[in-house]
């Protein structure tokens, strides 16, 4: 299990923050499929103001990392002064890692222990502006409601923004979805690739498919954009 502190830490002289819940136990026999574990995985992550990525994935095991993990890529060359705008969203390096293998003797998925202790911590705070940050942060916002106005709302070709202001809590003036968080969905509905089920739109990555998830499960999420990647395995 990886370290659980509730101290702000120091590593290389910079400020880290704990994970303020310990982690799910794993099952006796570990999780019966992939999916389930990197399911358990999501929803304590969103519990605790921030997201997780795949960073590696292989049948047998997965790495997850935060969603602020690793390095912007500057591909244009655009100096940090010439840019329109710099997301909030954008990558720190965030060291936190959390490992997930499949054990014979279990028959099973086991969350394993870290390798650095370095990889329990986050080197962002874990706040609302974190999470929300994120576009799974954003979408775990989303309620029942809120989901089927959106899907009303595409389906009649109503305007980004007229979306937008929408699903808005009239006492916050922010908004929940970005206009591009609402194109992306809008683009996965003409590819069919977008389901409706509790909560949130929700993607299978298992064999490059897209499916509706089953009953009483949550799967892993993809970005919206990434379903133009799919191309003919996409379910109906």
């Amino acid at each position: 299990m990886n370290p659980i502190n509730k101290e702000i830490c120091f590593f290389n002289g910079k400020k880290h923050y704990p994970v303020q819940q310990p982690l799910p136990v794993s099952p006796a026999n570990g999780y019966s499929d992939m999916t389930m574990a990197i399911s358990k995985m999501q929803e304590y992550a969103l519990a605790n103001n921030f997201a997780l990525v795949t960073r590696d994935s292989k049948p047998t095991r997965v790495y997850l990392k935060c969603a602020k993990g690793g390095h912007y890529k500057n591909t244009r060359n655009i100096e940090d002064s010439e840019r329109k705008r710099i997301p909030s969203s954008g990558k720190t390096g965030c060291p936190y890692l959390l490992k997930i293998s499949y054990k014979k003797a279990a028959k099973g998925y086991l969350l394993l222990k870290a390798t650095n202790e370095i990889e329990g911590y986050h080197n962002h705070p874990l706040d609302d502006d974190c999470l929300e940050s994120t576009l799974k942060g954003r979408l775990s916002k989303v309620t029942v409601d809120d989901a089927r106005e959106i899907m009303k709302l595409v389906e009649t070709k109503t305007k980004t923004r007229e979306i937008q202001k929408a699903i808005n809590e009239e006492d916050n003036v922010s908004h929940k979805l970005y206009v591009n968080d609402i194109n992306n969905i809008k683009a996965a509905f003409a590819l069919k690739a977008t389901f409706l089920y509790e909560k949130i739109f929700y993607y299978h990555f298992a064999q490059k498919q897209v499916v509706p998830p089953k009953e009483g499960e949550v799967y892993a999420w993809r970005q919206f954009d990434e379903c133009t990647k799919f191309g003919s395995n996409l379910v109906s």
